[in-house]
């Protein structure tokens, strides 16, 4: 709803409205549904889920996770969802209603993300922390900024380099 509420607003905002058929409204709207994954990700979740358990914890709603997982095969061991808790990222309750779903403590959970508020709350709550370092995650328009030395627990270009890191600090949960 959120989603459609934005892109019908944008649709105003550029006199676009009536210059595109219903089809061509919905089929715009559902972009989301059809993002490609940065290019590690696939094979980089694969190597996590020989060790770990493997999840995405999104503001994202269900359909759009599922959609997106399929579109760009991805394989989790779950999905939560800010819709399932009626809750949103950095509410702190999102991020204990996750841990306790699983039957863990923050400190067993390793929270991994390109977007440093999500980072530092899940680190002011307990939980690891690794950053994945993206310059181009929010696009041209507003760069991401690197990371500081010591700002998390890891810091990586890439999830497959993530696994990698995991593998030779020998870590054997998170």
């Amino acid at each position: 709803a959120l989603n459609s509420r934005a892109f019908n607003q944008l649709l105003v905002k550029y006199s676009l409205s009536d210059k595109l058929s219903h089809d061509d409204k919905q089929t715009l709207s559902q972009a989301w549904h059809r993002l490609d994954a940065w290019p590690d990700a696939a094979l980089g979740l694969e190597q996590l889920r020989k060790n770990y358990i493997v999840g995405t914890l999104s503001n994202g709603n269900v359909k759009l996770l599922v959609d997106l997982s399929k579109h760009a095969n991805l394989t989790w061991d779950v999905m939560f969802s800010g819709e399932i808790f009626k809750l949103y990222k950095p509410n702190p309750k999102v991020y204990f209603k996750a841990a306790k779903m699983l039957g863990l403590e923050p400190s067993e959970i390793m929270l991994v993300a390109s977007h440093k508020y999500d980072l530092k709350a899940a680190q002011a709550l307990g939980f690891k922390t690794a950053y994945i370092y993206r310059p181009d995650e929010f696009g041209a328009i507003m760069p991401n900024q690197p990371p500081k030395e010591g700002e998390f627990d890891l810091q990586v270009q890439g999830i497959d380099e993530l696994s990698q890191a995991l593998i030779e600090r020998k870590v054997s949960h998170i």
